[in-house]
């Protein structure tokens, strides 16, 4: 998220950003719900959330996998340092 827009702008015509969130905690649970934020960015604003087991790798390509079946393959993915 560091780089310049102006940068990312230059890199490609399809340019997806994702973000893992949470956990967050509803009332009575001990176990936190983890989703993972997708959002088109170009060629045109669209916004997904998928609710997640947890924040992987595994977890993450899933969702992303099944996403790019329907949507266009992004040239550019925009992530923030999340490990």
């Amino acid at each position: 998220m560091n780089y310049p827009q102006r940068a990312l702008d230059k890199l490609g015509k399809v340019v997806e950003g994702i973000d893992f969130i949470g956990p967050r905690y509803i009332e009575g649970q001990s176990q936190g719900v983890h989703f993972l934020a997708r959002k088109y960015i170009r060629p045109y604003q669209y916004g997904l959330m998928t609710r997640i087991e947890g924040q992987t790798t595994d977890e993450a390509l899933e969702v992303l996998i099944e996403d790019w079946k329907d949507h266009p393959l992004p040239e550019v993915l925009r992530l923030d340092n999340d490990p």
